[in-house]
């Protein structure tokens, strides 16, 4: 695929714009306020504030083996793809790190509603991916293509999703443990 068709910019562009449409609408589903400002006290904005942080060093290092190895990569990978999987690892590494320092959900923010969203997300996401290389739209000419980014997205939802399950369940393991004593 070549990046530079005008079918592709438009496509991409499209796909951007109902994307953030939709998170726009997701957020105010997800808040008990219906606001779209989310509200932190101190202590959680430390916590976010640290997790932006170690995102963007991960994005730093992605980057730089990207500069480093390139090159190999492209024969594999189209360069959408691979700065997609960089901005999504330091997405991952903030909501890891922010999830599990309880610093993640917002104070108007109703839990259970984010995770069916990001369940939601997630599913669909990694139909789409599979559904793309049923159809063989996943590679052209031997290269995985800007397709492989929604398998990406799908992957990277499910394991914060499991990351807040697993949250979820080792704090209500502890506050058990804590009124056992």
């Amino acid at each position: 695929m070549n990046s530079y068709d005008l079918g592709y910019v438009i496509g991409v562009s499209a796909g951007a714009a109902i994307g953030f449409l939709l998170v726009v609408v997701l957020l105010k589903f997800s808040r008990k306020d219906r606001s779209l400002r989310c509200k932190f006290d101190e202590r959680q904005e430390l916590i976010r504030g640290r997790g932006f942080k170690y995102g963007f060093f991960t994005l730093l290092i992605y980057e730089a083996l990207n500069m480093a190895y390139g090159g190999f990569l492209e024969r594999i990978v189209v360069r959408e793809v691979i700065m997609a999987i960089g901005m999504l690892l330091g997405v991952t590494v903030y909501a890891s790190y922010a999830i599990w320092k309880d610093g993640y959900f917002s104070l108007n923010e109703r839990p259970r509603r984010v995770v069916i969203i990001f369940a939601v997300l997630s599913i669909v996401n990694i139909l789409l991916g599979l559904v793309y290389i049923w159809r063989g739209d996943f590679w052209e000419n031997g290269v995985i293509d800007f397709p492989a980014v929604n398998l990406a997205v799908g992957l990277m939802l499910l394991f914060v999703l499991v990351l807040l399950l697993v949250k979820r369940f080792c704090g209500k393991e502890a506050d058990e443990g804590q009124e056992d004593k």
